[in-house]
């Protein structure tokens, strides 16, 4: 009958297009390769299954507390928690039954390195601690849980720690080497009178401490002897160095005279090249006519560390040569046994 017939091959083909549909998605990728039985101290562990015919693409299904993804036929995780691991293929007309391997994570050492935060200043030494398992190598060759180091510059230190069940463990330490400030200091007067104010200053570092007390790069002190100061400085990473700058002070007695003295002082030529000529015609430094100076008076010259390089017996007029000195500043010194006075020269 005609329409029965054409009912029964109504069938047929609905049959057919059910099959053709249900055979398009992807079939189960075969089984997954990768580690079953693995240390959670020894990531990333790495999984794939064979290409699958058909497939765009892979949708991987982790344990729980695991990271990673992909979207292709492998994946490279950090591991979690024991469970399973699946992957089903894709295409467009939908994903395709999934494949599961059982996992099962061991638990490795949990291992720490103390100091967290480690840095030396250079020529220092520093300890290494790690904690957390039975047994330890350090790069250095040591086995000890401790390591005692003095780097030069800065390195990277590195663990391996092995625990009772054989789960490993790698830390890294990097060590970082600061320098040593490199402190210089001066004095603005080479000499001064006792009682007053100098200046001194410091430089290199990026804190000063200066004994006698004061602090800062630039200091005021009001000395009543010759003074060594010692500097501290310290740099941004609390690496220190001293240094010492010396301010020379005389009594300078005697303050109406020695203004008088001042006024008849006469340095001349300053600048200078060889030779510089000093004249003085106070009457106390110069008692007669003939320019022979009074008793106990004594011109000096110093240089800038405060050695005396030149001395004389005091006259009204005294030619001092110079020539074997360096360029630079000096200070000329006229002293009897009540006042002291001095005057910068410069040597071009």
């Amino acid at each position: 009958m005609p329409a029965n017939n054409e009912g029964k091959n109504l069938i047929i083909y609905k049959s057919e297009a059910v099959q053709a549909i249900s055979t398009c998605t992807p079939p189960q990728p075969g089984a997954i390769s990768g580690p079953t039985n693995q240390c959670s101290t020894q990531p990333p562990f790495n999984y794939s299954v064979a290409p699958v015919v058909g497939a765009t693409s892979y949708t991987w299904t982790l344990p729980g507390g695991w990271f990673g993804t992909s979207s292709t036929n492998t994946i490279a995780c950090v591991p979690g928690i024991s469970g399973n691991i699946s992957v089903a293929a894709t295409n467009s007309c939908g994903t395709g039954p999934a494949q599961t391997l059982s996992v099962t994570i061991i638990a490795g050492p949990q291992v720490t390195i103390t100091p967290f935060t480690s840095s030396v200043c250079a020529g220092g030494s520093l300890t290494l601690t790690a904690n957390g398992a039975p047994n330890y190598t350090w790069s250095t060759g040591t086995n000890n849980a401790s390591i005692a180091i003095t780097p030069t510059l800065t390195t990277v230190y590195h663990l391996t720690a092995t625990a009772v069940n054989s789960c490993v463990a790698v830390l890294h330490r990097t060590v970082l080497v600061h320098p040593i400030p490199t402190l210089s200091a001066s004095a603005e007067a080479s000499m001064i009178c006792s009682g007053e104010t100098a200046t001194l200053y410091a430089s290199g570092a990026a804190n000063y401490n200066w004994n006698p007390a004061a602090t800062g790069a630039t200091v005021y002190v009001t000395p009543t002897v010759t003074t060594i100061y010692t500097i501290t400085g310290t740099s941004a990473f609390g690496c220190v160095n001293t240094t010492t700058v010396l301010q020379n002070v005389s009594p300078c007695t005697g303050i109406n005279e020695r203004n008088e003295m001042e006024l008849s002082l006469n340095v001349f030529p300053n600048p200078f090249q060889n030779k510089v000529i000093v004249s003085c015609s106070s009457l106390d430094f110069a008692r007669d006519d003939h320019g022979k100076g009074g008793v106990d008076n004594k011109l000096e010259v110093y240089d800038l560390t405060g050695s005396m390089i030149y001395r004389t017996e005091l006259s009204s007029r005294n030619e001092i040569d110079l020539s074997k000195q360096s360029s630079g500043i000096y200070f000329v010194r006229l002293q009897n046994k009540q006042t002291v006075i001095s005057r910068k020269i410069v040597k071009e």
